[in-house]
C-alpha cells in the first residue's frame, strides 16, 4: 500500500503540472510530499524493530542460564526503551506536520484537486498516529512483563564480593541467603580494620591467610558494620535459625563460629541470664573444636566478650545482594557495547 501510495505521489509531483498553481503553494506540496514519506519509512523501520523485540520477548525464556537470560532481557529492555522514545519523537514532528497541512489547507490557493490530496495525507498521518499508539501501548505491557521476568530470574549460585570473599548461596525464594564459603580470614579482618581507621582500601587480591579466631561478638559485628559500608549492601552476622540451615545444608566451617542470637535453651537459663543481667550469645562449633558439652546441633552459649584461637565467624548478606550485583555488572556491559 505505502509502494502504492508512493508512486502515486511520484506520479503526481513528478508529472507536467496540469493546472496552473501559485508558486509558494507548489514548494508547500513539494515539501509536504518529502516530509511525509521520511515519515511512513521511519514508520516501516520502527515496525520492523518492534516486530523483531516481540520475537526476542517471546523467545527469551528459551534461552540457556539465568545469567544469558538476564544478560538478554536487559538489551531488549533497552530496545524497548529506544523505540519507544524514538516513537515519541515521531509523533511530535508529525504533530508539527499535520499543523502545517491545516494552515496549507486554510490557503484560499489551493485548487480542489489539492485539497483532496491534501486531506489524504490528514487521513494517512492519522493511520499511522493509531499503528503507533498501539505499538506503544504493547511496549508499555511489555515492558510490565519483561520487569516481573527480570525479577523471577533466581539469583546467581555464588559471588566474589569487592573484598575477595566468596559468598555461597543457601536456601530457595524469600528464605534464600548468601553465606561467606569459609570464616572470615585474618587478611579480610585486618583490611577492614585499617578502612574503617583511615578508609584505606585494602591491597587486591588480599594476601592468603588463616582464619580470624580470638575475636569476641562485638568485634565480628563491628567488621560487618564496616565491610557494609565498604560494599554498598548489608552483611551481617547469622541469627540460630540461619544456622540451624546451614547445618541441614551440610555447610560446616572448620572452627567455631558466632552467631547475633542470644541463647535461650530453656526457661530457667534463661530466666537466669535475666537475673544477673548477664546474656550468653549463641555460639555453633560443628566440629566440637571448644569442648564436648554441647547438644546435637552442635549450639551453645558464650559471653559476648569470649576469646578462643578456634572461635571466628561467618557473614551472611540477602539473596538480593547476588541480584543486584550482576544486575550492575550486566548493565555496565550493556553500556560498553
Amino acid at each position: 500500500m505505502a509502494a502504492f501510495f508512493f508512486s502515486f505521489l511520484l506520479c503526481l509531483f513528478g508529472a507536467p503540472v496540469l493546472f496552473a498553481q501559485p508558486a509558494a503553494a507548489a514548494v508547500d506540496m513539494t515539501k509536504l510530499d518529502e516530509t511525509f514519506k521520511q515519515e511512513v519509512e521511519a514508520h516501516q523501520l520502527y515496525t520492523r524493530r518492534y516486530e523483531t523485540i516481540l520475537l526476542g520477548l517471546g523467545s527469551l525464556r528459551q534461552v540457556p542460564g539465568d545469567e544469558e537470560k538476564l544478560r538478554q532481557a536487559l538489551k531488549l529492555g533497552k530496545n524497548l526503551r529506544d523505540l519507544n522514545n524514538n516513537i515519541q519523537a515521531a509523533q511530535r514532528q508529525q504533530l508539527g506536520l499535520i499543523n502545517r497541512i491545516n494552515q496549507l489547507s486554510d490557503s484560499k490557493e489551493l485548487l480542489p484537486q489539492q485539497e483532496s490530496y491534501v486531506n489524504h495525507y490528514l487521513q494517512k498521518l492519522r493511520e499511522l498516529g493509531n499503528e503507533q499508539n498501539t505499538i506503544m501501548n504493547t511496549l508499555r505491557r511489555k515492558s510490565r512483563e519483561l520487569q516481573k521476568f527480570i525479577l523471577d530470574v533466581p539469583p546467581p549460585k555464588s559471588f566474589v564480593n569487592k573484598l575477595g570473599i566468596k559468598m555461597i548461596l543457601q536456601g530457595q525464594t524469600t528464605h534464600a541467603f548468601y553465606v561467606s564459603e569459609q570464616p572470615v580470614k585474618q587478611a579480610e579482618f585486618a583490611a577492614m580494620v585499617a578502612f574503617k581507621k583511615n578508609d584505606q582500601k585494602p591491597d587486591e587480591p588480599l594476601p592468603q591467610s588463616a582464619h580470624m579466631g580470638n575475636v569476641n561478638l562485638e568485634q565480628a559485628e563491628e567488621f560487618c558494620r564496616t565491610l557494609s559500608r565498604y560494599e554498598g549492601f548489608t552483611y551481617r552476622m547469622p541469627e540460630q535459625r540461619e544456622l540451624s540451615m546451614l547445618q541441614t545444608r551440610q555447610y560446616l566451617p572448620e572452627i567455631a563460629v558466632w552467631s547475633r542470637s542470644k541463647w535461650t535453651p530453656n526457661w530457667r537459663e534463661e530466666e537466669a541470664q535475666k537475673r544477673f543481667a548477664c546474656f550468653l550469645y549463641t555460639i555453633w562449633d560443628p566440629s566440637k573444636l571448644l569442648g564436648d558439652n554441647y547438644a546435637e546441633d552442635a549450639l551453645a552459649g558464650e559471653l559476648k566478650n569470649a576469646n578462643y584461637a578456634q572461635l571466628g565467624f561467618i557473614v551472611i548478606t540477602a539473596a538480593r545482594t547476588g541480584k543486584q550485583l550482576r544486575m550492575q555488572r550486566l548493565q555496565a556491559e550493556l553500556l560498553e557495547d
